[in-house]
């Protein structure tokens, strides 16, 4: 009995190597506990919001070595039939990253801002002619619940941001508007 016990855990401890191997993170990245990825989860939104000035969920799942820059980009051209299939962690882990990041943004008073993602045309995330209305809408969760693919979907936006991207909107509609007098005079 004690050497089939040892030969499953071994046999086990090589699959969690192997896995581990293959999608090039280490055992730790599969063993966090829930307060240690709350800590990495809060450090990302943290350095997103200061390069980006706003945080998507998905960076924030390739910012902790959830998700691969490639597995992102195979999801995104269609060849993964929905995000969570190809994230690192389970489901349960990845409910609490995304609860997380709206607790985060609650606290610091982040916009929220749904966005569509699309299926990218060409392997290219900027071809022409690939706007919400032509494109396969993609889907983030395995169960495709609205509720989750909402929360996959939820960019949060730096209040400060928001108003200077304002503030410089109606800069430009000022001119415009001044530059279209002058030429009328």
């Amino acid at each position: 009995m004690s050497y089939t016990c040892n030969w499953l855990l071994f046999a086990l401890l090589q699959s969690i190597s192997y896995t581990c191997a293959t999608f090039n993170t280490g055992i730790e990245g599969l063993l966090l506990n829930d307060k240690e990825l709350k800590q990495k989860v809060n450090t990302a939104i943290y350095t997103l919001l200061k390069e980006k000035g706003f945080v998507a969920p998905v960076d924030v799942l390739m910012a902790v070595g959830v998700l691969s820059i490639t597995d992102y980009e195979r999801w995104r051209c269609g060849t993964v039939d929905y995000l969570e299939r190809v994230c690192k962690i389970n489901l349960s882990k990845l409910s609490k990253i995304n609860s997380e990041i709206r607790a985060y943004a609650k606290r610091n008073n982040l916009k929220a801002s749904w966005t569509f993602y699309n299926q990218w045309k060409n392997g290219k995330s900027k071809s022409k002619g690939n706007s919400a209305t032509n494109a396969r809408k993609l889907r983030f969760s395995k169960s495709g619940n609205e509720n989750i693919e909402n929360q996959y979907a939820t960019h949060y936006i730096e209040q400060l941001k928001v108003a200077k991207a304002k503030e410089r909107k109606e800069q430009n509609v000022e001119i415009k508007v001044d530059s279209q007098q002058q030429t009328t005079e």
